[in-house]
């Protein structure tokens, strides 16, 4: 048989017993043969029956008659250690036989259980998330400080009670909790299966995310102010973008049209000037150089239209070529004497001018847009 099983019989003087019998379970239990501990008396081979209080069991039995039972007792004798659950009765004979089954890997488990709750509750004490451990009703069975906290109630009133919408399900959710103030606390929760007090309960976690909810609306509220102020921004940027194009458009035209004048007076002043007097396209070298003079301001007016197809559509780089500056003055004296004589001879003024270029270098550059420069100097002077 599985249990361990030992006889005794009275010694004449009733202060100990001597062993008459014990099984193999038994033997193996205290690590002991048969041979050698048969008629010994128990309390040399077993020293420490009388610590445990064995002895005073099997004595009372061997004097009552009476068969008890020890659920669990710690037999040590400093060889030999173990939990032991023991059953004593006494024979017909007057022996007394004493059952027992070695339960130390149980109680080891147990203490093991034990501990591992006591470990698991102040872990749970002292968690700053509200902890509950349900059973599968929804019943408190544990609460730690926090949670009673978070519910606002003594812990004796909350012990038992069925918590409303707190479902013993795996994983996470949401819930709200309604607190003795009144108040509505939305809280996160996950719940996970254990095993509390030889039962198996949920562990239900607890956290407060009110706070936490309400800041991350803030932030939302200020995220959608902060883009319309952007969208708001952007238009007022467009708008100022447009108004500053415009703004160069009007200057430019204003620039063109005074550019323009410039322009027309030579071709203007010397078409005049040739259809009144044909003569003058008798002589080769004058005529040259009024033709001259009415190409190159045509060219200028050339010029100014490419400059306002550039303000929308920009072309590329300028033309740059090599300018004569002596050629170059001629030719604006020529296209704004028509211009500045005539304003003096109004006023009875005449005007002689001498040009001092032959000594200057030529120019690498656009000649449009230096002629340009100084018609605009002539002229304003």
């Amino acid at each position: 048989i599985r249990n361990g099983v030992v006889a005794y019989r009275p010694i004449a003087d009733g202060t100990d017993f001597t062993i008459t019998a014990l099984n193999p379970a038994a033997e193996e239990a205290f690590s002991v043969k048969r041979e050698d501990v048969v008629g010994k008396p128990l309390t040399q081979v077993f020293p420490g029956i009388t610590v445990c209080g064995l002895f005073d069991l099997i004595k009372r039995v061997a004097d009552t008659g009476t068969p008890e039972i020890w659920p669990s007792v710690l037999y040590d004798d400093g060889r030999v250690r173990m939990w032991l659950e023991n059953e004593v009765y006494q024979l017909s004979s007057g022996d007394v036989v004493a059952v027992f089954d070695d339960i130390t890997e149980q109680h080891e488990m147990q203490d093991e259980l034990e501990a591992s709750e006591r470990r698991l509750r102040r872990i749970i004490e002292r968690n700053a998330d509200g902890i509950l451990i349900i059973d599968g009703k929804g019943k408190v069975l544990f609460a730690n400080p926090a949670a009673v906290d978070l519910f606002e109630r003594d812990w004796r009133d909350l012990k038992g009670e069925m918590i409303g919408g707190v479902i013993p399900e795996e994983g996470r959710s949401e819930i709200h909790v309604r607190q003795a103030s009144g108040r509505v606390r939305t809280v996160e929760t996950r719940a996970t299966s254990i095993e509390w007090k030889r039962s198996i309960a949920f562990l239900v976690s607890l956290r407060d995310i009110t706070d936490h909810i309400s800041i991350q609306q803030a932030l939302t509220r200020s995220n959608a102010k902060l883009e319309k102020a952007l969208e708001e921004l952007t238009r007022t940027q467009e708008q100022a973008i447009q108004s500053e194009r415009m703004n160069a458009l009007g200057q430019m035209v204003s620039g063109i049209v005074h550019d323009f004048n410039n322009v027309l007076m030579p071709i203007l002043g010397l078409s005049e000037l040739l259809a009144k007097d044909p003569n003058v396209l008798a002589d080769a070298d004058e005529s040259h150089e009024l033709l001259e003079t009415i190409f190159s301001a045509a060219e200028d007016a050339k010029e100014i239209v490419r400059r306002v197809r550039t303000f929308y559509r920009p072309d590329g780089d300028l033309h740059v070529s090599t300018v004569s500056i002596p050629d170059l003055f001629d030719r604006v004296i020529n296209t704004t004497r028509p211009a500045w004589e005539t304003q003096m001879h109004a006023k009875g003024k005449q005007i002689d001018v001498t040009l001092d270029t032959a000594a200057l270098p030529a120019l690498h550059a656009n000649e449009s847009r230096i002629r340009e420069v100084l018609t605009n100097l002539v002229l304003n002077a």
